[in-house]
Order: structure tokens, then C-alpha cells, then sequence
């Protein structure tokens, strides 16, 4: 596993953690909160109760006036049980008393159903009165269900949303830096060897101007990629500024790096960035002459086309090239290096990026800039 999915991991375990900690306290608090204000209405609803059962008790022998309103508090969930002196006057319980309902308050379940019990008993004539009350808390119950759901789905759709945006975000700061630690190692390491290998002293003025020249060509291709770093800095912090570039001035230029490749420029100038745009045409060119074969480069009206007869991209690659996809390790073989870098220079100047690519008449890459 890369470093950067190890942190990538860490982080967004780290993340989530918080967000779903977050959500359980919220949850937890909003609970607590809930039913302690049904606690405190229920208790308030208790004594309502226990009053005008004790004002009804006695008014007549069959209890009619009593019964007919522990029926009407019914159809408000409110169920109640009467006890004078362990005589039933009233029981409409949906659970049947135990011994173990000692307590003043209990949460009780029965299947799918949740009450919550309260007990009061005062003096009446003498006589112990008991009245047991049970609130129906399923419609409580409900809501806080409905609450949970909605907290766990939005935090399972911020979590995909925030993971995706993570992972992409991080996957985009660490494949260029990947990509360029593993650029520089190969040239650096040629280096190395040259030098050693000159070190060693006893070699002759052809081997040591051989290996000189090995190492300013390594040392050009890491300069290279140093302009490309700087250009990739220069995209991410928005320090461009476009104007009048002249093409026969950037072709020159780029001549002392390629001194061999043919040029037939029908253009003076173009509207974008000089630095920009050679670094551009460095990464296209060396995208396409890892081969053996003569460059030529046709600039004319909006366009610029860089040709490699001898130079071949499958189509596989050739369409991952055209999309700006990153491009597999394995499938590089010198090719599509700086292509997500090369894309952003030529968003930036407003143009289109194309590879065309035959086995008869080799690789063209196209710049297509808008009319002046």
C-alpha cells in the first residue's frame, strides 16, 4: 500500500470518527432532552389525574361517573388501574401488574409497544388508595427513530461525499509528486554512474567526453522537470498571465533543446503564457520522441502539430492520453509523461489537446488555440 492511501485511510477513519461521535452525542443529548420534557409533562398529567380521581371517588356506589372518565383519558394513550385497599375500582392496563413494579417510574415493553409507568397512592376515607398510570411513549418512540435514520443516512451521504472528495483531492496533490520522484531517480542515477565512472581515472579523453555529455543531457532532462514543477505551481496559485507570446522567439528556444526537430511556423504569435507554452511543447516533444524518428512541428492559422512518423501509441493508451486520465506506470514506456500538466497549460489558454496516432504514419500531437 502507497504512503499517501496509508494517510489517506488514517484521515478519513479519523473522519469519520468524529462525524459519526458527533452524531451519537447529538442523538444521545436530543433524547435525553425529549424525554425528560415527557417525563416532566407526564408527571404533570399524573396529578391532573390523581385529583379528579380523588374528587370522584364515592359519588355514587358503581363508580359510574369515575369509570366513564378513565375511558375518555384512554383515547389519549393514558391507561389506568384504581385500587382502594387492594379492591379493583378500574383497571384498562395493556400490562398486567407485577410484584416488581415497585418503582414510582419504570420504562415497560410488551412486543412492539412501550409504556412509561408511574405509580401514586394517597388516603381517601381511610381507605389506601393505589392509582397505576401508564403512558403510551410508541409515538416518542417513532420519532426518534425517524430522527436516527435521517442523522445516519446524511452522515453515510456526507461520509461517500467527503471520502470521494478526500481520496481525489489527495490522489491529485500525491501521483505528480510520485511520478516525479520516480523521473528523477533514473536520470539522477545515470548521473551517479557517469561520475563515478569518471572518477575512477584511468579512461581516456573520448570515454570522459562521452560521459560528460551523458551527464548534461540527464542534467537537461532534470531541468526539465524542475520547469515543469514550476509551471505546476504556478497553475495552482492562479500566477499567470497571458499575452502576446512570439512563436518564431519560443521556437528558437525551443531549438537549443531539441536542436534537431524541423520547423515550419506560419504564425507570429499566440495569446497565453511564454514559460507556460515551452513547457508545454518540451513535455509533447519528449512525449513522443522516445523513439527514433525525425520531430516536426507545422504551426499554422490556430494550430500547432508536432509529427513522429517512426513513433506509435496504441489505442488503449492513445485514449487515455486524449482523456487526461492518469496514465499506469506500466503503461508509460516513455509516453504521457506531464499529460495532466500538459492538459491544465492548454485549459488554461483555452485551446484543445489531441493525439492522433497510426502505424503508417506514426504519432501527430495537436494544439488547437482559439482565433485571435
Amino acid at each position: 500500500m502507497k504512503l499517501w492511501e496509508k494517510n489517506y485511510i488514517i484521515s478519513i477513519s479519523f473522519l469519520f470518527l468524529l462525524l459519526y461521535g458527533s452524531i451519537f452525542f447529538i442523538l444521545n443529548d436530543s433524547f435525553h432532552t425529549n424525554f425528560s420534557q415527557i417525563y416532566d409533562n407526564t408527571l404533570q398529567t399524573k396529578q391532573s389525574i390523581v385529583s379528579s380521581v380523588r374528587s370522584m371517588l364515592g359519588i355514587d356506589k358503581k363508580n359510574t361517573k369515575l369509570n366513564f372518565y378513565c375511558k375518555s383519558i384512554e383515547k389519549n394513550g393514558i391507561s389506568i388501574a384504581i385500587y382502594c385497599d387492594e379492591e379493583l375500582f378500574f383497571d384498562n392496563l395493556p400490562i398486567a401488574l407485577t410484584e416488581d413494579m415497585s418503582q414510582n417510574a419504570q420504562i415497560l415493553k410488551q412486543k412492539h409497544h412501550t409504556y412509561l409507568y408511574l405509580s401514586e397512592t394517597f388516603s381517601f376515607k381511610n381507605a389506601n388508595v393505589v392509582i397505576h398510570y401508564m403512558k403510551s411513549m410508541d409515538s416518542f418512540y417513532a420519532v426518534i427513530q425517524r430522527q436516527s435514520l435521517f442523522f445516519l443516512l446524511s452522515a453515510a451521504l456526507i461520509s461517500i461525499t467527503l471520502s470521494l472528495m478526500f481520496y481525489f483531492a489527495m490522489k491529485k496533490i500525491y501521483f505528480p509528486i510520485n511520478n516525479i520522484a520516480h523521473e528523477l531517480r533514473t536520470p539522477l542515477t545515470t548521473i551517479q554512474g557517469y561520475a563515478q565512472y569518471i572518477m575512477l581515472g584511468n579512461i581516456g579523453m573520448e570515454d570522459i567526453f562521452y560521459a560528460g555529455n551523458e551527464i548534461h543531457r540527464e542534467a537537461l532532462y532534470i531541468n526539465n522537470i524542475i520547469d515543469r514543477l514550476l509551471a505546476m505551481n504556478a497553475i495552482q496559485h492562479e500566477k499567470i498571465s497571458l499575452k502576446k507570446v512570439s512563436l518564431p522567439d519560443l521556437f528558437q528556444i525551443l531549438q537549443r533543446h531539441y536542436p534537431d526537430i524541423v520547423i515550419q511556423n506560419e504564425m507570429d504569435y499566440v495569446i497565453g503564457d511564454d514559460a507556460l507554452l515551452l513547457c508545454l511543447l518540451i513535455n509533447l516533444i519528449s512525449n513522443i520522441s522516445r523513439t527514433e524518428g525525425e520531430i516536426h512541428i507545422i504551426a499554422s492559422q490556430s494550430d500547432i502539430c508536432i509529427h513522429n512518423k517512426k513513433d506509435y501509441i496504441d489505442e488503449r493508451l492513445l485514449q487515455i492520453l486524449n482523456k487526461n486520465r492518469s496514465v499506469p506506470k506500466n503503461k508509460i514506456q516513455g509516453k504521457g509523461i506531464g499529460v495532466p500538466l500538459c492538459h491544465e497549460i492548454v485549459k488554461i489558454h483555452r485551446g484543445t489537446l489531441l493525439y492522433v496516432s497510426t502505424k503508417e504514419h506514426g504519432t501527430v500531437v495537436t494544439i488547437t488555440f482559439p482565433p485571435v
